[in-house]
């Protein structure tokens, strides 16, 4: 009698194990791809330049304010940016958190992200400057970006 039960759960216990790992398998997968499809250089109509970097990290460059910026051609700026900010970032489950760092501190932000193959849409709900309170975004709006390159 054992050896049946024994024989009749067996393919349960298989069933859920397979079940279960390919759940957490799915999962990392999608959060993986999410992080690959932001890497790249990103740029705004009004001269906002992201690049995002494999390994985690990227730069910041706001263009408009640069003496000679083109929104036609921002090659010249980006290779040499007067003042670029960079920083460490991560992606997870549609969020974007950036932590960027000053010669006097940080700001951390967070940002719903949509990505797609050559559009990113970041929208900021929250920031704090060094680690200090979080500031809520009480109207949080999109801004698009253009895969640039």
């Amino acid at each position: 009698m054992r050896k049946n039960l024994y024989w009749a759960f067996l393919p349960v216990v298989l069933v859920c194990c397979f079940v279960i790992s390919s759940c957490s398998s799915d999962d990392s997968d999608e959060q993986k791809e999410t992080s690959k499809s932001i890497v790249g250089e990103w740029i705004s109509k009004d001269g906002i330049y992201y690049q995002f970097r494999t390994n985690g990290t990227g730069r910041y460059i706001s263009l408009s304010g640069e003496p000679g910026y083109d929104p036609e051609y921002p090659q010249a700026i980006i290779e040499h940016p007067n003042d670029p900010y960079e920083f460490e970032y991560n992606v997870k489950d549609g969020i974007l958190t950036m932590k960027e760092f000053y010669s006097d501190g940080y700001s951390v932000y967070v940002c719903d992200v949509v990505v797609s193959e050559d559009v990113l849409q970041l929208r900021q709900t929250k920031y704090n400057d060094d680690g200090g309170e979080w500031i809520i975004d009480s109207k949080p709006s999109w801004k698009t970006y253009l895969r640039w390159k």
